[in-house]
């Protein structure tokens, strides 16, 4: 049987965090079935200080691997199941892939989540989901710890101004993430974090896939086709018709039922 205080590590999206509803109804289902709840938020998201100038980099799982260690090292008996939703599922599928066999996770849940950041940066292009997504992270992040970015401004490796007149994610990504970690441009940044159909044989633990065909944000062909995940005797691929972008609503007072299946998977891993 599952031990109580099993770990359930969640990993928001984009510009998430642990304030956004999406998250908490995750957290409350888990609660109840006994888990321990931890949420990862990167770096200077939701009033997490970016105390250096070294923005969250997404590309790279070393923030997701010390999150993961530092669940290990304190709860050292507790087995640890992980849920990525949106960018964040993105975030743990590289780190599984860096990690691999010394990965201390269980077995991980993926929802709405881009494998191929690139395709899916491409269909945002201009639409009002970039546009927020700009337009939160430029004024929450950016412009909020302008300060702490200051130094490496001052060394000349980015311009305050240049970042904050970004319109689209390409214009964000390319003026920050790409000559703050050294990348060519944008597109070189995205390719970084793009997950391939022969990286899945790297996965040697059980994954569970759930996206909706009307997923307005993470498109269908952001997605490693279905038959290539189906053929994975360790990967569940769930698709529904409507579900948008992490939501899944249902019921007279509209809540999220994708937890539902999610913890059912999360606890039939740990009772194998």
């Amino acid at each position: 049987q599952m031990c109580i205080r099993d770990s359930f590590l969640i990993i928001h999206g984009l510009t998430g965090g642990s304030n956004k509803d999406y998250i908490q109804q995750l957290v409350r289902h888990a609660q109840k079935k006994g888990f321990r709840v931890v949420v990862f938020q990167n770096r200077g998201i939701n009033q997490t200080p970016l105390t250096t100038y070294e923005v969250s980099n997404p590309s790279n799982s070393k923030d997701i691997q010390q999150a993961v260690n530092h669940i290990h090292q304190k709860y050292p008996k507790s087995k640890i199941v992980a849920c990525g939703m949106s960018f964040g599922g993105n975030q743990l599928i590289r780190y599984l892939i860096d990690t691999q066999s010394k990965s201390l996770i269980e077995g991980a849940a993926l929802v709405s989540t881009p494998f191929s950041v690139s395709k899916c940066i491409r269909g945002l292009n201009k639409s009002v989901f970039e546009r927020y997504f700009v337009k939160r992270y430029l004024a929450t992040v950016i412009w909020k710890y302008r300060h702490v970015l200051k130094p490496k401004e001052q060394e000349g490796v980015i311009s305050i101004d240049e970042i904050m007149k970004s319109v689209t994610l390409a214009d964000l990504y390319g003026s920050l993430h790409a000559k703050m970690f050294n990348f060519k441009d944008a597109w070189d940044y995205f390719k970084e974090a793009d997950v391939h159909e022969e990286d899945l044989s790297l996965l040697d633990i059980p994954i569970f896939v759930l996206h909706a065909k009307d997923d307005p944000i993470t498109k269908l062909e952001c997605v490693i086709p279905k038959d290539v995940l189906q053929r994975h005797s360790n990967i569940i691929y769930a698709e529904t018709h409507k579900g948008g972008h992490v939501n899944w609503f249902s019921g007279w007072k509209p809540t999220r039922w994708y937890p539902l299946p999610v913890l059912e998977f999360a606890q039939a891993v740990l009772n194998e």
